[in-house]
C-alpha cells in the first residue's frame, strides 16, 4: 500500500470491488411470521441506573491501590558507526539502563480524576484519601492517574449496569425504516429465505456459517440481520444485537404448531467471560432490555448470548419442557 504524495486514492481495505445490492423479500416482509416477530422486538425502552456510592468508593480504593508504576529508566546504548552513510548498520557494543527520578509535574489528582470520570469531587476525594500506594502516585503522577481513571470508569460502568432497570416506552423501532434496497461494499452471504436476499457479514468464521445455518434450517421461518439503527441504549454505549428470527415446530403427538421468537448475539466465544469487558456489560444490559419486553429463557421469546455457532444455539434454545426448539 502507498500513501502520501503521488497517491490519488487511499485503498479501501476489506471492501468489494463492486457493490452488492441487497433486496427486501416482500413475501417475507408481508408474512405473519415476520410481523409477529417485529411486534415483539420493536418496542423501545429507557433505562434508569444508579450506583451505590459506598461500594464504588471501596472498589475504587482497592483498584487504585493495586496500581504499580514502573520506575522511570533511561537506556544508554553504545554503537560503533563504520560508515556515516549507513548509520542503521552500526554495531551494538553494549548498553545499560539507569533509574531516574520520577516526574516532577504537579498534578491535582482529585481534579484530574473528576475531569476524567465525571464522578463528584467528594467521591473522588474519598477515594484519593483512601489509597495506600501514594508512593506510586508520586513516582509518575500522569501514568498513575491515567490508570486510575481507566479503572474507576470501569467500576462505575459495572456498578451502573448491575443496578440498571429498563422500562418499555411508547416508541417503537419503525418498520418503515427497513430499506427496500441496500447497497453495500461489505461482504455478504446469500439468504434467499431471509427477510433480505443477502445478509451483511462481519465475520467469515462466525457470521457466515451462522447465516448459512439459518437459511438452511427448515424450522426457521424468517430471519434477518438487525440493522444498525436497531440500537439499545446502555451506560457504555449503544448495543446492536445481531440476529432475529422465528422458529416454528410441530408436535409429534398432536401436530400442534408452536412458534418461538429469538434474538441472538453471535460472538467468537460461547463463554461470556471470554468477551471484552465492554461487550460483557452491553450483553448484560441487553438481557435486561429484552426482559422488559417479555423475553426470558425457555419461553416463547428468548434473547440468547453469546453464541459462537449454530450447534451451540441448538443446545441453548429450549422450550418450557427443556426440549430443543431447533
Amino acid at each position: 500500500e502507498e500513501y502520501g504524495a503521488g497517491v490519488t486514492q487511499v485503498p479501501v481495505r476489506n471492501k468489494r470491488a463492486e457493490p452488492t445490492h441487497i433486496r427486501l423479500n416482500r413475501e417475507q416482509y408481508e408474512s405473519e411470521h415476520f410481523r409477529q416477530l417485529w411486534e415483539r422486538i420493536a418496542p423501545k425502552t429507557t433505562y434508569e441506573a444508579f450506583f451505590r456510592e459506598e461500594e464504588l468508593i471501596r472498589k475504587g480504593i482497592d483498584a487504585c491501590g493495586a496500581i504499580v508504576v514502573p520506575q522511570p529508566q533511561i537506556t544508554i546504548e553504545r554503537r560503533r558507526i563504520h560508515d556515516l552513510t549507513d548509520v542503521a548498520g552500526a554495531t551494538y557494543e553494549g548498553g545499560e539502563r539507569i533509574a531516574v527520578a520520577g516526574s516532577t509535574t504537579f498534578v491535582n489528582p482529585v481534579a484530574a480524576l473528576v475531569a476524567e470520570t465525571a464522578l463528584s469531587q467528594n467521591t473522588v476525594q474519598r477515594i484519593v484519601d483512601g489509597i495506600t500506594n501514594s508512593d506510586q502516585l508520586a513516582r509518575n503522577p500522569l501514568v498513575y492517574l491515567a490508570q486510575a481513571a481507566q479503572r474507576l470508569k470501569r467500576i462505575v460502568a459495572e456498578e451502573l449496569v448491575a443496578a440498571i432497570h429498563y422500562t418499555p416506552t411508547d416508541e417503537q423501532y419503525p418498520l418503515a425504516d427497513l430499506d427496500e434496497l441496500i447497497e453495500t461494499y461489505e461482504a455478504t452471504e446469500p439468504t434467499p429465505r431471509g427477510l433480505y436476499d443477502h445478509a451483511i457479514i462481519e465475520s467469515e468464521t462466525i457470521e457466515r456459517p451462522f447465516a448459512r445455518a439459518l437459511n438452511s434450517e427448515q424450522r426457521v421461518r424468517v430471519f434477518l440481520k438487525l440493522p444498525e439503527w436497531y440500537a439499545i441504549p446502555t451506560p457504555v454505549g449503544n448495543y446492536h444485537p445481531d440476529w432475529a428470527f422465528v422458529v416454528e415446530q410441530r408436535a409429534l403427538d398432536d401436530g400442534k404448531e408452536s412458534r418461538h421468537y429469538l434474538v441472538v448475539e453471535t460472538k467468537g466465544s460461547n463463554d461470556p467471560n471470554a468477551l471484552r469487558p465492554e461487550e460483557q456489560l452491553k450483553i448484560t444490559c441487553a438481557f435486561k432490555h429484552f426482559s422488559a419486553l417479555g423475553f426470558a429463557p425457555k419461553t416463547e421469546r428468548q434473547y440468547i448470548a453469546p453464541i459462537k455457532d449454530f450447534p451451540f444455539l441448538k443446545h441453548r434454545a429450549l422450550d418450557a419442557n427443556d426440549q430443543p426448539i431447533l
